[in-house]
């Protein structure tokens, strides 16, 4: 994972690439996925602008997805609150992240004991 994680359109998709230029798998078949599904580019967009933002956290707080877990996404959104995102934003990320891990895992973000997050 690296912070030079960018969002480009690339012939019309928008798609999540690394500073060499290098597809995120992971995060490009989910936003193909979303595609697929009919929704909007806007919407598409919006996905892989949470999938940067998440991603670019990951790096910085040196985690990886195996292990994640509710407790990381209290942790993220302390993050996004320090960062004066907006309630909306925060909630509409957290999202992302679910549908993503869901995607990638077939599976919800692991429970953590002594966190209680909504379902």
């Amino acid at each position: 994972m690296s912070s030079e994680i960018r969002l480009k359109k690339i012939n019309g998709s928008y798609r999540l690439l690394d500073g060499k230029n290098k597809s995120n798998s992971r995060a490009n078949k989910f936003l193909n996925a979303t595609e697929l599904r009919g929704l909007s580019l806007q919407t598409t967009r919006a996905y892989g602008y949470d999938l940067l933002y998440l991603h670019r956290w990951l790096s910085l707080s040196k985690k990886q997805w195996k292990g994640f877990s509710q407790r990381d996404l209290l942790k993220f959104i302390s993050y996004q609150k320090a960062q004066d995102a907006k309630p909306k934003s925060i909630n509409r990320r957290l999202t992302t992240c679910e549908l993503f891990y869901s995607f990638c895992f077939n599976n919800a973000v692991q429970a953590s004991q002594g966190v209680s997050m909504p379902s």
